[in-house]
């Protein structure tokens, strides 16, 4: 978690060798089009198990490396989501 973007790419140092193919620089390798991690994946040159384990990190990594400010901001949204739903199922119910 300390070396944060580089410590993940060195941990998963296929995944970085596939990415630098990818089509976008920003490349999620997630969803996007071009994406040869996604391309490597479906044609099963990389294994599912060290793929999902890369996700899992890098979303750690970016949980840990959020600001304060961008923490409190995810938070409040949740908060309005859940409160938004809360609404929906109340009117669902009644009716």
């Amino acid at each position: 978690m300390i070396d944060g973007e580089d410590g993940l790419q060195g941990t998963f140092d296929a995944i970085a060798a596939l990415a630098k193919d990818c089509r976008f620089a920003d490349c999620t390798h997630t969803r996007e089009s071009g994406c040869a991690v996604a391309e490597a994946l479906e044609k099963g040159l990389l294994d599912k198990g060290l793929y999902n384990n890369y996700l899992k990190l890098r979303k750690e990594v970016e949980y840990f490396t959020s600001t304060k400010a961008e923490s409190h901001k995810k938070n409040r949204e949740f908060g309005r989501m859940a409160k938004a739903y809360q609404k929906f199922q109340k009117k669902g119910c009644s009716e």
